[in-house]
């Protein structure tokens, strides 16, 4: 792992029980999960969760759609025994978001809830080509990340606490490269959000189907 990858996993897993506290609760994204449900080709659909964290999108999708099949990825030891503790019905596995395309078997439907913001633009473009080469056919790819210019990335925090490497990206690109992967858009937002870290911002959620 390299040396951003590696802070990474080590604050998530400091903080992986503040984060469960701060963000199970996914009513703000509500609507678009509830699509990607409604995408899926069938109830016992199976769904990789990449970077999971403490299982809130899991619990989520496995509520609204109670035959599916989930498997939870994360690199943060913390966070897959939480997820195991709030959605024990999952399966889960230690995994980073850049090896899924190693994985080598198909899902119905990928959910990218926040991962983007740890992976670098060109590590996204990547991403998007390997979930189109794990899901079938009509397979579902949901992505959530924060909206703003790639150049801006940067660490985030107080310059005397913990800082965090985190990576925005834009719409354009996100669009070309599921496009170019052969994923229809069946939608595509900018929603308002408090992240709590510096000050307000906005998410991009798409939800991309593979063409049949």
């Amino acid at each position: 792992m390299d040396k951003i990858t590696i802070e990474t996993v080590k604050i998530f897993d400091d903080a992986a029980q503040r984060y469960q506290e701060n963000y199970m609760d996914v009513s703000s994204y509500e609507t678009s999960l509830s699509l990607f449900c409604e995408s899926l080709s069938s109830a016992e659909s199976s769904i990789l969760d990449v970077a999971c964290g403490p299982g809130n999108v899991a619990k989520f999708v496995s509520d609204k759609v109670t035959g599916a099949k989930i498997l939870a990825s994360d690199l943060s030891p913390k966070m897959i025994e939480l997820t195991k503790i709030n959605v024990p019905q999952a399966e889960t596995i230690l995994l980073d978001a850049k090896d899924i395309g190693a994985l080598g078997y198909r899902f119905d439907g990928i959910l990218a809830s926040f991962i983007f913001p740890y992976l670098s633009r060109s590590e996204v473009v990547k991403f998007i080509a390997d979930a189109k080469d794990i899901l079938h056919a009509d397979g579902v790819l949901y992505i959530s990340t924060i909206h703003g210019q790639n150049e801006d990335s940067g660490y985030v925090g107080p310059p005397d606490g913990v800082q965090i490497f985190m990576n925005y990206h834009e719409v354009r690109y996100l669009e070309e490269a599921l496009i170019k992967c052969g994923f229809d858009i069946i939608s595509s937002i900018l929603q308002p959000y408090d992240y709590g870290i510096d000050n307000n911002g906005i998410d991009i959620i798409i939800i991309g189907k593979l063409q049949s």
